[in-house]
């Protein structure tokens, strides 16, 4: 069989982030650039992953000797990384998980990685490692931090929430950091296409092209080469592209020698994911 991840709806205004930060309800993770993964443990067979589309997916064979000790079935819900580690955020099933609440889910889950770690010499060197969960006061702080290291942004989880194989629920949420930068356009209609490129002046001064953008949003339908744009992106890339441009809006206060490649070094995320949680022990 395949399983289908629950997936997050995303903050669709102000008053929805001031939900997800103050509400009593509401516990935050780091929203992961990686592989949306789901581990599937059966005792006596051999474990097998399902992306988020369904396909088969080979496992590191290190995560495959880490579940081999349980004698239940067990899946395992995260995001792989780096091709190297799986950060799992719950547990669907398993250990009566199914009719679980999150916030039980994750005392299961808690207790799961402790046994690991006192029992079978899980650590941080692991393939596998539980993502941090933030709750209460410390969200705001926590938010800022992400911002900080260049994170694409945060999933909020409502603790009594159920998990919903396959289904997208406002009870898990995303929100998304974006950026605004300031290109200028550079070509039109590229690949015969409705889109643009966008450049900028590069570190030994010559244009560089970071992305293209397309021309059915913000002020996209009425640029034309050389203008200067404002772009919302979610971060840069180790390669000085822009990830996810989107939504340009014109400005004539600005010029393209203006726009230079050094924007970028402030939104380049921080690829190794490390967790931020102060009080974070072992394999946690």
């Amino acid at each position: 069989m395949t399983f289908a991840p629950m997936l997050a709806d995303k903050v669709k205004d102000r008053g929805g982030i001031d939900e997800i930060l103050t509400g009593d309800h509401w516990v935050l993770e780091r929203k992961i650039d990686g592989h949306r993964l789901a581990v599937h443990h059966r005792p006596g067979r051999r474990d097998v992953g399902y992306k988020r589309n369904g396909a088969l997916t080979n496992v590191a064979k290190g995560i495959t000797e880490m579940l081999a000790p349980y004698d239940t079935e067990i899946i395992l819900d995260g995001e792989w990384v780096g091709n190297r580690t799986l950060w799992v955020f719950d547990m669907p099933v398993g250990f009566g998980c199914e009719t679980c609440t999150l916030e039980r889910r994750r005392d299961k889950l808690e207790v799961l990685f402790d046994q690991g770690s006192e029992l079978l010499g899980w650590d941080r060197s692991s393939p596998m490692r539980l993502l941090d969960q933030i709750g209460g006061d410390e969200r705001p702080d926590f938010v800022e931090a992400l911002r900080g290291r260049g994170a694409e942004g945060v999933i909020a989880k409502q603790i009594g929430s159920m998990y919903r194989p396959g289904k997208r629920h406002t009870s898990w949420r995303k929100l998304k950091f974006t950026h605004d930068v300031d290109c200028f356009v550079t070509r039109l209609r590229i690949g015969g296409k409705d889109n643009f490129g966008l450049g900028m002046i590069g570190r030994d001064g010559d244009v560089v092209e970071v992305a293209e953008c397309t021309r059915g949003a913000g002020d996209g339908g009425r640029v034309k080469i050389g203008d200067v744009v404002t772009v919302k992106c979610l971060y840069s890339t180790p390669e000085d592209k822009l990830y996810q441009p989107t939504y340009p809006k014109l400005r004539d206060d600005k010029a393209p020698t203006e726009c230079t490649i050094d924007q970028l070094d402030d939104i380049r995320p921080d690829r190794d994911y490390e967790p931020l949680h102060l009080t974070t022990e072992g394999t946690s």
